[in-house]
């Protein structure tokens, strides 16, 4: 099974006006510090924290932490002698 995998550097909203004026070369500032984690993403899940890597000419992700996933307990009713 083939799942989706991302790496987010930053989010930010812009409005509508912003964005249709994009054009190339437009630069787009966030607030995020170029020394803050990445995080990394399977499905919707937040999964791990890393940061960026070069290999050879290619982008890579070297994992820091990783995060477990929330634990749900629910009770089970006992079983009725019947």
């Amino acid at each position: 099974m083939k799942v989706p995998v991302h790496v987010v550097l930053a989010t930010k909203k812009e409005t509508i006006g912003q964005v249709v004026e994009l054009a190339p070369g437009s630069i787009i500032k966030f607030e995020k510090s170029c020394e803050e984690m990445l995080q990394l993403y399977v499905g919707n899940q937040e999964v791990a924290e890393g940061e960026a890597i070069k290999i050879g000419d290619k982008f890579g992700f070297r994992v820091s932490s990783i995060q477990m996933p929330e634990e749900h307990f629910m009770k089970v009713p006992p079983r009725s002698a019947g």
